[in-house]
């Protein structure tokens, strides 16, 4: 947790609060949320996806919906979706299909809870990947990676983004005989990507789509929570692929996936762009 956390996960979780409840109930739900430990004294004890984690399951238990976000997962799935043919077009008829199809994938890491619970993509986003900044030598790292691997596993995160994750791992398809497993959430959790999300916007075409077996509402990858599946399919993978923020928080550290690892993610986060030594609104592609 850095110091920006507690605001912006207050900030988000209102944000949440007021699509999926009434007025008069919003102030008494985040004073409730307010009092979770890791808001009232932010700690290194405590990480950002772990509160978000707190937070969701009083919501859920207050709405008693188990997936309070149902309609704003659908239409981000829906409006991305209406970006696809275009966009597959440019990234195939580009001189590198490989790192335009790249900048997209990170590009819709802004689809997030995180940044705007009820934005979907914008309609100039194709005009403006293609100017976006990403670091080339890191990108270059991360194509020979692929071109190398075997096996590919494929952390996914949010509803929206996985329309041009499906994009890029076409392009993988399209230059490696190698098959991709996409770990989707077990379960909903703010805007992230369920089975049944993943399975909306065709995922399952161009990869092998596997829950991470996380039975709480986790927007992360904890890899002491996974299913004993997916633990195996890291151990054997040449290159883990992973998506976003929550990921990256629970994931940077994990000697298991040293030196074999990519993380791709949207420069939403002051931290995040701090630590890696980008503005906000930059493309990040990290090698780990």
């Amino acid at each position: 947790m850095w110091s920006d956390c507690a605001p912006c996960i207050d900030q988000m979780i209102l944000g949440v609060a007021r699509i999926a409840l009434e007025d008069h109930a919003v102030v008494e739900f985040m004073e409730e949320v307010r009092r979770l430990p890791a808001l009232l004294a932010p700690s290194p004890a405590f990480r950002s996806p772990e509160v978000v984690r707190d937070a969701w399951a009083l919501l859920v238990a207050r709405t008693g919906e188990i997936d309070p976000l149902a309609a704003v997962k659908r239409r981000h799935n829906e409006s991305a979706l209406g970006l696809y043919e275009t966009a597959r077009i440019r990234i195939f008829e580009h001189l590198d299909p490989f790192s335009l199809a790249a900048k997209f994938a990170a590009a819709g890491n802004a689809l997030d809870a995180m940044v705007d619970v009820t934005r979907g993509p914008r309609a100039d986003l194709l005009d403006r990947v293609a100017t976006m900044p990403v670091h080339l030598e890191h990108v270059e790292v991360f194509r020979r990676r692929v071109a190398e691997a075997g096996k590919i596993v494929y952390f996914g995160d949010n509803c929206g983004e996985i329309v041009f994750d499906r994009l890029f791992l076409e392009v993988i398809e399209a230059a490696a005989a190698v098959r991709v497993t996409f770990i989707v959430r077990e379960g909903p959790v703010v805007n992230d990507a369920t089975m049944a999300d993943a399975l909306v916007v065709g995922l399952d075409a161009v990869a092998d789509l596997v829950g991470n077996g996380i039975s709480e509402p986790l927007p992360g990858t904890d890899l002491s929570k996974v299913s004993p599946k997916v633990r195996m399919l890291v151990e054997e993978a040449d290159v883990i692929i992973s998506k976003g923020g929550g990921n990256y928080e629970m994931l940077d550290q994990e000697p298991v996936l040293a030196g074999k690892t990519t993380f791709i993610l949207f420069g939403k986060c002051v931290p995040l762009c701090g630590a890696h030594g980008v503005a906000r609104d930059d493309l990040i592609v990290c090698n780990y």
